[in-house]
């Protein structure tokens, strides 16, 4: 998996479902996770930490085993530094940052900041973290 050795604690397909499993095995945040189908399926999930602060992660596989990883952890957009990017999507704010293989779209919803996560093109990327940041 892309994330090395960061795996599904929780397996389910239902994002919702998901979500409440990740809170009732021990995340203090609670995520707002979204079914991404028909490009990416939702493996599961886990409880997580990020530089020290609470977070959930979750996990998605393409048809063609590409994987992406979503993220919520209570911080600020401005303690991820300067974006490379910046994208506008119905009210939210998307920083995208590009890593050597990685692309990592940011925004923030209250006091959770979620970040989506993958190595396929960045655009591709950035265009399913529209999809995730859309009001529900």
């Amino acid at each position: 998996m892309m994330a090395g050795s960061l795996v599904p604690a929780i397996e389910s397909a239902d994002a919702a479902a998901l979500a409440r499993e990740i809170v009732a095995v021990g995340a203090t945040v609670t995520p707002r996770i979204v079914s991404l189908e028909p490009d990416f399926t939702l493996l599961g999930g886990r409880p997580h930490t990020v530089a020290g602060r609470p977070a959930a992660a979750w996990f998605y596989r393409s048809r063609s085993v590409d994987s992406a990883l979503g993220l919520a952890f209570e911080a600020h957009l401005a303690d991820l530094g300067p974006p490379d990017d910046i994208r506008q999507q119905a009210g939210t704010t998307l920083h995208v940052f590009r890593k050597t293989t990685q692309t990592i779209v940011c925004w923030q919803e209250g006091p959770l900041v979620y970040a989506f996560i993958s190595t396929i093109p960045s655009e591709v990327v950035i265009a399913l973290a529209r999809r995730h940041a859309a009001p529900s």
